[in-house]
């Protein structure tokens, strides 16, 4: 949740269509001074894979009605996808793409495959300018010429390690603070069955190699990233958790809960999916999650009533340190191929997806209808919220500290949550995002 004052800086973005979680909001626009967007034009869009239809996404319509501007959107970011669309010219006019694949960037701008946009945006854009810093800006220029519209993270720990708090009281347990209690934890969950789920127990478990072996919380426990092959900063240099004596650590660690049984057998092929399916059916004692897969709590509550997940703080280091990795920085940015003559249509969309306004009743809907305002603070109103809201990720937290993070107004307009206990029965309408929340994935 947010407060009325800042609720549409947070965007920033632009993107166009959205999706999200996030860290630093923009810098919120005062007044509603931003150019219209140009009136009866299409736009062609491709973003990631989503499992939805996005020719009747709401928000697509409210965009149509509200800005006058018709989104054909596609789906399928894959790099060599957008590799081939930009070298055979074909016909889109705004690609969303993951910070992940920003090395990309260079490559596109070095090959002349997208447009400039920084002469469009100060002619057409006040509210992008006013959304960003000038670092973020650097992360999508090129010899002082701006390539991309970002998004930006917000800064909030949005995943770690969950633990069955219910087994702990069962068992008079503590809850843990250092690796070692946690192994003893583990241990404890094994021998004394809590759950009752017998040959099915799971101590623990997480993704494997699909995630890097990502385990937030518990990685930098042994001096890492998130997972062994994050970089980090390291005596004034960054470097690869491979390269540090943590890397062998932390895997002997997993290796040796994967010998005793603690770890799920599953470990090493097991997906995200099948990771929510196995918490949801009440076997599995600890997990690696983030806090936007609520719906393992919520099949977890309907099979076993009364029992709870909570978020484990970071786990103590043998030096006593706790360290844990948050969301920030350049989350996606939108590109335009230089096939496309619409440009300027891009920026102005973008922009006037901006305007408080538009901003407000895209984003959040219709006060008293989908949502409402106590005390400053905006709160969804179920079900009719649930149309703003859909794509793959579309679960609801339940605990009302969660920020949630709107975006891809138009395509894909899942929640993720930032700082989720998954446990309380209020749930929060908040637009903090950085930019995404129009455009992003």
């Amino acid at each position: 949740m947010i407060r009325q004052s800042k609720l549409v800086g947070l965007l920033a973005v632009v993107m166009l269509v959205a999706a999200g979680c996030g860290g630093n909001s923009p810098t919120a626009v005062d007044k509603g001074s931003a150019q219209p967007a140009a009136k009866n034009v299409t736009l062609k869009y491709l973003s990631a894979q989503d499992n939805f239809n996005p020719d009747e996404d709401y928000t697509r319509n409210q965009i149509k009605e509200l800005l006058g501007v018709e989104l054909v959107s596609s789906m399928g970011n894959e790099p060599d996808k957008v590799n081939l669309i930009l070298s055979s010219g074909q016909d889109i006019d705004m690609i969303n793409m993951s910070a992940s694949t920003r090395n990309a960037l260079g490559s596109y701008i070095k090959n002349g495959a997208i447009q400039p946009l920084g002469e469009l945006i100060d002619q057409y854009g006040p509210n992008l300018k006013q959304a960003f810093s000038k670092e973020v800006w650097d992360m999508v220029s090129s010899d002082g010429k701006i390539y991309a519209l970002p998004t930006t993270n917000y800064a909030a720990i949005t995943e770690g390690i969950v633990i069955r708090e219910d087994w702990l009281k069962k068992l008079g347990l503590p809850v843990p603070t250092t690796i070692d209690e946690f192994y003893q934890t583990l241990r404890a969950f094994k021998e004394k069955d809590p759950g009752g789920a017998g040959s099915k127990l799971i101590p623990f478990a997480m993704t494997g190699a699909s995630s890097w072996l990502n385990a937030n919380g518990l990685a930098q426990s042994f001096g890492l990233g998130k997972n062994p092959t994050a970089l980090i900063e390291k005596d004034g240099q960054i470097k690869s958790g491979m390269e540090l004596p943590g890397s062998k650590e932390y895997l002997t660690f997993l290796n040796k809960l994967y010998d005793e049984k603690l770890l799920d057998a599953d470990f090493p092929v097991l997906k995200l999916d099948k990771l929510i399916e196995k918490i949801g059916t009440g076997v599995v004692g600890a997990a690696v999650l983030s806090c936007w897969d609520s719906a393992a709590q919520k099949a977890l509550q309907a099979t076993v009533p009364g029992s709870r997940l909570i978020f484990l703080a970071p786990l103590k280091g043998a030096d006593g340190s706790q360290r844990i990795q948050n969301t920030d920085g350049l989350y996606n940015y939108l590109i335009v191929p230089k096939t496309s003559n619409k440009a300027a249509d891009v920026v102005r969309y973008a922009n006037a997806f901006l305007d408080p306004n538009n901003y407000k009743k895209l984003i959040l809907g219709e006060e008293g209808v989908t949502y409402k305002v106590e005390g400053g603070k905006y709160y969804p109103v179920f079900p009719a919220f649930d149309k703003l809201n859909k794509g793959v990720s579309s679960i609801r937290s339940t605990n009302p500290k969660c920020i949630r993070r709107f975006s891809e107004p138009g395509l894909a307009k899942r929640r993720k949550w930032a700082k989720c206990g998954m446990t309380s029965t209020k749930r929060t309408a908040s637009s903090h995002t950085a930019t995404s929340s129009i455009l992003r994935r």
